[in-house]
C-alpha cells in the first residue's frame, strides 16, 4: 500500500516542490535514532512520518494525504519494533535519493526512490522479525 500511495505522492509532488520543502525534508531526515534513548525514538519516528506526510501534502492531493497519514498511523510501531544495538545500531533516515529527485523536480525518479526506500524499510523489519523468531525458537528448544 505504501509503495502505491507514496510512490504516486512523490511523482505528483515533484512539480510542486519548493526550496523550503527541500530544506524541511533535509532537516527531518537529519534525526538519528540512538538505540536505548527513548526520546530519540519519538523524535526519529515523528520526523520520519512528517517527512513522508510532507511529500504527500506537496502532491496537492487530499486523498493521498489522508491515505499516507492513515497508513503511517497503522504501521508506525512495526517500523521501529525490536530494535537492539546489536542488531541495528543507531539509525539515520535514508531519504537522500528521494530528496535529490524531488529537488530536481523529477517525478519518475522520486517515485522510484520512494518505492526503493519503502522496500528497504520493509526488508529491515522482516529481518528483525525473523531474527526475533529465530531467537525465540532456539529458546524453546532448550526449555
Amino acid at each position: 500500500m505504501r509503495m502505491i500511495v507514496e510512490g504516486a505522492a512523490a511523482e505528483l509532488a515533484a512539480p510542486h516542490i519548493r526550496d523550503e520543502h527541500v530544506l524541511e525534508m533535509r532537516r527531518l531526515s537529519s534525526a538519528t535514532l540512538v538505540v536505548g534513548d527513548k526520546t530519540s525514538y519519538r523524535v526519529f519516528m515523528q520526523s520520519n512520518q512528517s517527512f513522508h506526510e510532507l511529500i504527500a501534502s506537496a502532491s496537492e492531493n487530499g486523498r493521498i494525504v489522508k491515505a499516507t497519514k492513515q497508513t503511517f498511523d497503522e504501521i508506525q510501531r512495526v517500523l521501529f519494533t525490536d530494535l537492539t544495538e546489536a542488531e541495528d545500531g543507531n539509525l539515520t533516515h535514508d531519504h537522500d535519493e528521494i530528496i535529490e529527485a524531488l529537488a530536481k523536480r523529477d517525478g519518475a525518479a522520486a517515485r522510484r526512490a520512494v518505492i526503493e526506500h519503502i522496500k528497504q524499510s520493509r526488508d529491515r523489519v522482516i529481518r528483525r522479525m525473523l531474527r526475533r523468531d529465530d531467537v525465540l525458537e532456539r529458546m524453546n528448544l532448550f526449555t
